[in-house]
């Protein structure tokens, strides 16, 4: 499967989008372990410019109420997922995480 048969909701979000959000762990490696390209899934943006890197350190929290993303991160980075990509904000997935210890 290739990254481009990803199906994509009304916001452009992919299929690893939506596992970056429910922080589903199990089910995002076993899809991009199935792509033939996963670092273009891990790099799509949605209509809003947001990749799954920015989701999945929008989640955590300073005091981690969001529950543990760091595999998921993780997991993105082992992909290659790119930390300088910004959003429409302007904003890369690391001024975002900096920006949250302010």
């Amino acid at each position: 499967m290739r990254s481009s048969d990803l199906v994509l909701d009304r916001m452009g979000r992919t299929l690893v989008h939506q596992y970056v959000n429910q922080n589903d762990y199990t089910n995002l490696k076993q899809l991009l372990e199935r792509l033939e390209d996963p670092e273009v899934a891990v790099d799509m943006a949605d209509h809003f410019g947001e990749r799954p890197m920015h989701l999945a350190v929008r989640a955590i929290t300073p005091e981690g109420a969001a529950g543990n993303y760091l595999p998921v991160i993780q997991l993105l980075c082992d992909f290659c997922a790119k930390l300088e990509e910004t959003n429409q904000e302007g904003e890369t997935p690391l001024l975002i995480a900096a920006g949250m210890y302010r």
